[in-house]
């Protein structure tokens, strides 16, 4: 299984300074790091709950 990676440089990008505080960029970009590290292990269980960790602390997405 091959598994593609995700720049957390580019969604914090995207997200921009004025949506997410410096701490709470530091924390989901952790949280991001350890969801690829739990794919490339093949631990899904794990990657499921960290996405649900994502899901949880992820700031609301705006409409554009």
């Amino acid at each position: 299984m091959s598994v593609s990676g995700i720049s957390s440089s580019s969604l914090f990008d995207l997200l921009g300074e004025e949506t997410t505080g410096q701490s709470q960029k530091q924390q989901l970009q952790k949280e991001i790091q350890q969801l690829g590290k739990d794919l490339s292990a093949g631990n899904l269980s794990a990657a499921q709950a960290d996405f649900a960790t994502l899901q949880k602390d992820a700031p609301p997405a705006s409409a554009a």
